[in-house]
């Protein structure tokens, strides 16, 4: 069975700007494995990846071959923002339940795969 990434950890958030936009551009891993993706996560990401949803504009994007990030556009309004730690506390705790649906997709994939494989075995 492929080893796939476990939660996304705090470093692996990645924060940039565009000062130009006015944005932050929040993106962590939310699931990697060895070889290819598993079809159905292939087929789930490609599906929704050019529609964003909420909170904020949050969407899905293809990492290579074989990984799935979620990204997140935060407004940057000039001043202090007193919650932009709560948001990204609020982006890790999406980007686990979004690995956790991911993760269960690939093990329901994988487990058909071995039902069929011992059905036509005999």
């Amino acid at each position: 069975m492929d080893e796939f990434v476990s939660f996304p950890f705090g470093g692996q958030i990645k924060i940039d700007f565009d000062s130009s936009k006015k944005v932050f551009f929040l993106s962590a891993p939310i699931f990697s494995c060895s070889g290819q993706l598993p079809g159905s996560i292939k087929k789930y990401v490609e599906v929704r990846e050019k529609h964003s949803f909420h909170p904020y504009k949050t969407s899905f994007l293809l990492d290579g071959e074989n990984g799935v990030l979620l990204v997140q556009e935060l407004p940057f309004v000039w001043g202090f923002q007193p919650s932009f730690r709560e948001q990204v506390h609020a982006f890790r705790r999406l980007s686990e339940s979004c690995h956790h649906l991911l993760l269960e997709m690939a093990i329901e994939e994988k487990l058909e795969q071995i039902e069929r494989f011992l059905n036509a075995s005999g």
